[in-house]
């Protein structure tokens, strides 16, 4: 018998007053919904991998402050270590005394006039008096007492600039991309 004959024959009878012309269409449509269903839970898997993939991506990367502390610390030191021509090798507060280790990179000797940090919405300048001069390849601990400290906190996070001069081109200007972390020491 065929499909068609018989698909005919069941729309056209009639059983316990009940018109049997829906059956076959809601049984068809109940298959096709099953498949549409299968297929937006699919979906819905994909999605919820895609955005878990993408939260992973943007925790390791620096998005979420708190899930990637240890890289910005690590990230911060690398870039103010390789900086030039002035890199700070290392850097700390105590209480309100902030020290840094600085190094000259360039080939000649560096005056520094201005040592500049913004903490926040403050910003702190100290003007060495005489300048600071630092030779070819050496180091110099930088200390002074700016106006914030520590206050309980593990670390600081600043933005620093460098006014200096370089044989005879005055008023050069090294500002840092990245922020500086400075740990805190009780």
């Amino acid at each position: 018998m065929d499909v068609n004959v018989l698909l005919g024959r069941m729309l056209s009878c009639k059983l316990f007053n009940y018109n049997l012309h829906s059956a076959p269409i809601s049984f068809l449509v109940h298959k096709k919904n099953k498949k549409k269903a299968q297929l937006s839970s699919e979906y819905i898997v994909i999605l919820a991998l895609v955005l878990i993939l993408g939260a992973v991506i943007l925790a390791l990367t620096g998005f979420f402050p708190s899930f990637a502390s240890n890289s910005q610390v690590s990230d911060s030191t690398k870039y103010w270590y390789s900086s030039s021509p002035i890199s700070i090798v290392d850097a700390m507060q105590d209480d309100s005394t902030f020290s840094a280790v600085l190094e000259n990179r360039a080939s000649a000797t560096i005056n520094i006039s201005k040592f500049t940090i913004l903490y926040d919405s403050d910003y702190y300048e100290y003007v060495p008096s005489p300048q600071i001069s630092i030779p070819s390849g050496e180091n110099y601990v930088l200390s002074f007492s700016p106006s914030f400290s520590c206050d309980g906190q593990s670390s600081l996070l600043y933005h620093i600039q460098i006014d200096y001069s370089l044989q005879s081109v005055d008023g050069l200007i090294q500002k840092g991309i990245k922020p500086l972390y400075v740990p805190c020491k009780k």
